[in-house]
């Protein structure tokens, strides 16, 4: 009999609203710009006069439209995206947190994001029934897996038709943990049991629903349980258009312990030496202290 083992191991449309109203605004401002600059050619500033002399004022509309032509702006990227928050504090009443994507595509083609938490190394272990005993046999290390991974996508990307370009970007659980190679017959159930061990821990979600306002406009939810590793992380917005990668942006996420919690943690992790010392000169502290309060509570005199 087998066994395996890895123990080892409010939506802000408001915002959304604002931005799209910021970007309407500084094509509109851009074209007024121009329209100014167009004018200048033709006619000298009705209210400004600078001492000159001959090419004066020629050389002050160049210079006009110059700087108004740098004002215009660049060509749009293909994909662009935000957070509702870039730090994600963890304290002793944390209980999750779910944080807003939202973004626009400037070309056609089909979104994908993907969420990956800090990078770890993971030791699966298979146990074995032995003389009525369960004992650890056979094991794989998985290195460098992410501690938090999710996907978002406005279709299965089984039917994107790019399953080259997925595999290099290590998008899909498959990817993520890997378990292909020579000994890919004896890694796959060490695999299969990670993910099984990650998913059951909310850190591997389910593909989350990623959804389009129009044709532009995108937004998806990502859940982060209580249970997420703190560390650096990333959104990776990827954009694809028939097979191939068009646009792409990533984005930082920290994730980080806040208060009294963070200092102990801190502390623990930076001085281990110092920190069981503590624990143990703590503990027998207070036993210590227990043991003389119910010795004088004995010894007190009794009322008859």
């Amino acid at each position: 009999m087998r066994k395996l083992s890895s123990l080892a191991l409010p939506l802000w449309e408001s915002g959304r609203d604002q931005a799209h109203l910021r970007a309407g605004r500084a094509v509109r401002g851009s074209k007024m710009l121009l329209h100014f600059a167009l004018r200048a050619l033709h006619a000298s500033p009705p209210s400004l006069t600078l001492p000159h002399k001959g090419g004066g004022n020629k050389r002050w509309r160049y210079g006009l439209i110059t700087a108004l032509l740098l004002a215009l702006p660049a060509h749009a990227a293909p994909v662009v995206a935000d957070l509702s928050t870039y730090r994600i504090a963890i304290d002793s009443n944390f209980s999750g947190i779910r944080v807003f994507l939202f973004g626009a595509r400037n070309d056609a083609g089909e979104v994908v994001v993907v969420i990956r938490g800090p990078a770890r190394q993971f030791i699966v272990r298979e146990k074995q029934r032995v003389a009525g005993m369960w004992m650890n046999r056979e094991q794989f290390t998985f290195h460098d897996v992410p501690g938090f991974y999710a996907i978002a996508a406005d279709k299965p990307l089984t039917e994107m038709g790019a399953d080259t370009i997925m595999k290099a970007l290590a998008i899909g659980p498959n990817a993520v943990i890997p378990n292909a190679g020579a000994d890919a017959p004896l890694r796959a159930p060490f695999a299969d049991a990670l993910l099984a061990y990650q998913q059951a821990r909310n850190l591997y979600p389910q593909p989350l629903q990623l959804s389009f306002m129009g044709d532009t406009l995108f937004k998806t939810v990502i859940p982060f349980p209580d249970t997420i590793p703190r560390g650096a992380y990333t959104a990776e917005i990827y954009l694809l258009t028939g097979g191939v990668l068009t646009g792409m942006q990533v984005l930082p996420i920290r994730v980080e312990k806040s208060g009294f919690d963070a200092a102990v943690y801190d502390f623990a992790h930076m001085h281990p030496l110092r920190y069981g010392a503590l624990s143990i000169l703590l503990a027998l502290t207070a036993g210590w202290a227990a043991d003389r309060i119910f010795r004088r509570a004995r010894r007190a005199p009794k009322a008859v």
